[in-house]
């Protein structure tokens, strides 16, 4: 998955490519705008596919930076309808359930690196997803996904659960790049 997101949470690029046992088994790409009145994402592949945006949408950047948010002001559950383009439909209504807040990270075996990385000096709150697929009759989660989010935006640990299977990640390594100049 690569995308990029505007900052004012207007225009959003997306390319998806699902590859199973070397073979490619999806491929999304496009963009999507939103305004005050909804928006569209309008797909190059598959060709000509539109998916009409409402003005309650918003991108997965937009969604992330209202998570933190939420966390910050106290609040435990809220449940928004975030466009990302990663299949057919393209969006989902995620709702997100937000435990207490956490301190510093301090994680057995972690590296010295790691351990004295000044990105990691931030608290944190462990975060619930599910992800409904729109206009979802059956009330259960397509999948959801548990992480421990941190206020600049790093996720210290992810696993995302498919029902038959899930996949973890853990945070090993992390690095400060130079500033851009934009």
């Amino acid at each position: 998955v690569i995308s990029w997101e505007s900052k004012d949470g207007k225009r959003y690029n997306f390319n998806v490519r699902r590859v199973t046992y070397g073979k490619e088994t999806e491929n999304y790409r496009g963009k999507a705008m939103l305004d005050e009145k909804g928006g569209s994402g309008v797909y190059e592949i598959p060709k000509d596919k539109l998916v009409k945006l409402s003005s309650a949408s918003m991108f997965p950047s937009t969604h992330t930076a209202l998570i933190l948010e939420q966390a910050a002001a106290g609040e435990k559950l809220f449940t928004r309808f975030v466009f990302d383009g990663s299949d057919e439909e393209g969006a989902a209504d995620i709702s997100a359930f937000i435990g207490a807040r956490q301190g510093r990270m301090q994680q057995a075996g972690m590296s010295n690196e790691l351990k004295n990385n000044a990105l990691l000096d931030q608290a944190a709150w462990p975060i619930r997803l599910a992800f409904y697929k729109p206009n979802s009759e059956t009330g259960e989660p397509d999948y959801e996904m548990d992480l421990t989010l941190q206020a600049n935006g790093i996720a210290r640990f992810m696993q995302i659960d498919y029902g038959d299977f899930s996949v973890s990640g853990t945070l090993t390594d992390l690095e400060a790049l130079p500033g851009s100049g934009c």
